[in-house]
């Protein structure tokens, strides 16, 4: 009964004002693999987003940011949060192969799923997450019109051969945004707003300044936050700051 409330109280918490209600489906974007789609009702959505968990390339599942993507869908979102492959057993880079089938299939049945025509499509993503929305976005830009990173890992040669996502130094090296953002043009890359705590120990906030300097993002900072509070804290006030951010954000991307 005590889990039952718990739960029940969580379903209730609302990090933005809803406009509508919210249904939701799981949908399979590729063979084997799921996503929760999270469509507002008596409303086209104005826009379109990839939400890719966070859990350190090897754990985490298309429900960790439920609330997060109930609260954009409330307010005119179209979210698809997807599994993917993880590791081990599989490394770097086939999850990031994912999220761009993902965004390929979400671009090709957005109209399908009730939002407006030339829907923008987007991703949105938390830590490991987060580099996965923006290596994404680095090697094909096309495929995203945005990219909403909350504390995301821009610095992977720390993890080289030391972590089943990353077995090789070559392959840290060469899935690091920071090393890739110095060899692309960054004239054609999609917006991206950076959300980061300052306290955060486990990414350390550094990482998202250099990153966010060489790209030309928009840097949120939350003073006093630590890593993946909108998890940790959903009733924080930073939590309602990051989620109306993120929502501000998205909302910008809107093609008129």
């Amino acid at each position: 009964m005590l889990r039952w409330i718990r739960e029940e109280r969580r379903r209730r918490l609302w990090l933005l004002s809803p406009k509508f209600e919210v249904q939701t489906l799981d949908l399979e974007y590729q063979p084997g693999f799921l996503a929760r789609v999270y469509q507002p009702q008596e409303t086209a959505p104005f826009v379109a987003t990839l939400d890719v968990h966070g859990g350190n390339w090897t754990s985490g599942d298309r429900l960790q940011q439920e609330l997060l993507d109930r609260a954009l869908a409330a307010n005119g979102v179209l979210v698809a949060a997807i599994d993917y492959h993880l590791a081990p057993p599989d490394p770097y880079p086939v999850s990031v192969e994912d999220v761009g089938i993902a965004a390929r299939w979400l671009r090709a049945n957005a109209a399908n799923l009730g939002a407006e025509g030339a829907t923008p499509v987007g991703a949105l993503g938390s830590s490991a997450g987060g580099h996965l929305a923006i290596l994404r976005a680095l090697r094909s830009p096309a495929e995203l019109d945005f990219v909403v990173a909350d504390a995301p890992i821009t610095d992977t040669t720390p993890y080289a051969e030391r972590h089943p996502y990353w077995p090789t130094r070559a392959a840290a090296l060469d899935g690091s945004p920071l090393n890739v953002i110095e060899q692309v043009d960054i004239t054609p890359l999609p917006p991206l707003l950076i959300t980061h705590g300052t306290l955060d120990d486990a990414v350390p906030i550094e990482t998202s300044r250099a990153f966010a300097k060489r790209y030309r993002a928009e840097l949120r900072e939350f003073d006093g936050m630590r890593h993946a509070f909108i998890l940790t804290h959903p009733r924080s006030r930073a939590a309602r700051e990051m989620a109306q951010a993120a929502f501000t954000f998205v909302q910008s991307e809107r093609r008129l």
